[in-house]
């Protein structure tokens, strides 16, 4: 199933969590239909995963970058299936 993530950490840090997501194949846009669909800042998704498989990947992406600092954590996630959809277009290609 392709899951859909939607996380809060501590402090202003999304975009030093984000790559490290990508790299574990997770996406910050949707393509369909020639539209990209740009997510929000603290939500990803990532194809053929599971629910629980999500909450651990985001959980040790934060731990693993911030392992160090004490002052960062992971304060909301959520993760659902990610289809069915619908959304505001950002960029048409």
């Amino acid at each position: 199933m392709n899951i859909f993530v939607v996380f809060e950490i501590s402090g202003d840090n999304i975009e030093n969590i984000k790559p490290i997501l990508r790299n574990l194949g997770y996406y910050d846009y949707w393509i369909s239909n020639e539209l990209r669909y740009d997510l929000p800042n603290n939500c990803m998704w990532k194809q053929n995963s599971s629910l629980e498989n999500g909450k651990t990947e985001v959980e040790n992406a934060i731990g693993t970058r911030f392992l160090a600092n004490n002052n960062i954590r992971l304060e909301k996630l959520i993760v659902l299936q990610a289809t069915p959809w619908t959304g505001k277009a950002t960029v048409s290609l």
